[in-house]
């Protein structure tokens, strides 16, 4: 026999049908309310098992996210986009704000939740409002304070809280050593000095190089024990060992009359006038085997033939004082006159300057010249050549 697709898939249903009278007392007669003419409807969720259905149905409708079907099963989850929390299907939302439990704060999808905080200040991270209460830290604290004005229980009994650590003192005093050289311990005692020749700096506990104190107490001159001098305040003769002043001796005059070179009797050197050898004992000059050649170029004679020497002189020695460097420059700048040539000039200005500076006194004067010539004129011709004519 040929039946369709749709008719096979009914025989199984007919034939249980058949078996169970569908519906019937089992004897073929229709129950009573039925017409006889209508199949039988499946029973509701207060069906009973007397005909064979089970207790509970499975309430699955409108559930496409799963969840709980009323038989203590499970629905399906059959969502093609996006559960929500609330177990409902969307279609694929780049992000859903998630602002349960907050009272402000960021929603998790880059806006923020409804501000609930009113008068208090939001807490964003955590989504809560700011009571502005301070909270106790007494976590691992034996005491001391707790960070709200107030403090952690004393759990130190008899020992003594330290409050800034938060911990007991033991008791002992533990010594302050460490990376020191010397110094304070710590405990009322010193560290073991390790300085050796140099000087304990006991705020740091570093050793540092001794410095010395000038001592120049009750001294007026002398040896300040620094390697220096004290001021000398000395106006006779300075006993240097002790710093007094010795006021029965006159103070040292330096002498270099009649002398080249040598000493000047106060323990300073007189000016070096000789173009030989010198003889320090006596200030003497030994004539060296060759004539002085110190001014003899043609371009020196012709410079000291004229006034130019005269005019240099007076500017140069007074303008520089006892610099005689700076004179010897001065007087080169303004003659030109060569190098060794300058240097007999420069030696003859200071030889005038200190040794006929009392009779000069700063003017031009006969016995100044007079003295100038007796005193320096002899070493300053055998030096340079140069001689002065009368006039």
């Amino acid at each position: 026999m040929m039946i369709t697709r749709f008719h096979a898939l009914l025989l199984p249903m007919v034939l249980v049908c058949a078996l169970a009278a569908c519906g019937g007392k089992g004897n073929g007669t229709p129950d009573a309310g039925s017409n006889g003419d209508e199949t039988s409807t499946p029973p509701t969720t207060d069906t009973t098992t007397t005909d064979g259905y089970p207790e509970c149905v499975p309430e699955c409708g409108g559930k496409l996210c799963g969840g709980d079907d009323g038989c203590g099963g499970i629905c399906p989850d059959i969502c093609e986009g996006t559960c929500t929390p609330e177990n409902d299907c969307v279609d694929n939302p780049e992000c859903i704000p998630d602002c349960s439990e907050k009272m402000c704060g960021f929603d998790g999808c880059g806006g923020g939740c409804p501000d609930l905080c009113d008068d208090l200040i939001c807490i964003p991270e955590t989504g809560l409002c700011d009571t502005g209460e301070c909270i106790p830290e007494c976590d691992g604290k034996m005491c001391g304070n707790d960070g709200c004005g107030g403090g952690c229980p004393d759990l130190c009994g008899e020992l003594t809280c330290i409050p800034e650590e938060g911990t007991c003192e033991s008791g002992v005093c533990v010594l302050d050593c460490e990376e020191k050289m010397c110094g304070d311990d710590g405990c009322g005692g010193g560290c073991e000095d390790k300085c050796g020749e140099l000087e304990c700096q006991p705020a740091t506990g570093t050793c540092g190089p001794v410095e010395c104190s000038p001592n120049c107490v009750d001294k007026l001159c002398g040896d300040d024990e620094c390697g220096g001098l004290c001021p000398d305040l000395c106006d006779g003769v300075c006993i240097a060992d002790t710093g007094e002043c010795d006021t029965s001796q006159q103070p040292c005059v330096p002498d270099c009359t009649g002398k080249l070179c040598g000493e000047d009797g106060c323990g300073a050197e007189c000016p070096d006038l000789c173009d030989g050898i010198c003889v320090t004992e006596t200030g003497e000059c030994t004539p060296s085997t060759t004539e002085p050649t110190a001014c003899q170029s043609e371009a020196d004679q012709a410079i000291s033939a004229t006034d130019v020497i005269e005019s240099a002189s007076k500017l140069c020695v007074w303008a520089s004082y006892d610099d005689w460097e700076l004179a010897g420059t001065c007087f080169q700048e303004a003659t030109g006159l060569s190098d060794d040539c300058v240097a007999c000039f420069t030696a003859l200005f200071q030889c005038a300057f200190v040794t006929c500076d009392d009779i000069c006194g700063g003017a031009a004067s006969t016995a100044c010249d007079t003295c100038i010539a007796e005193k320096c004129d002899a070493a300053f011709m055998e030096c340079s050549g140069v001689t002065y004519e009368e006039g």
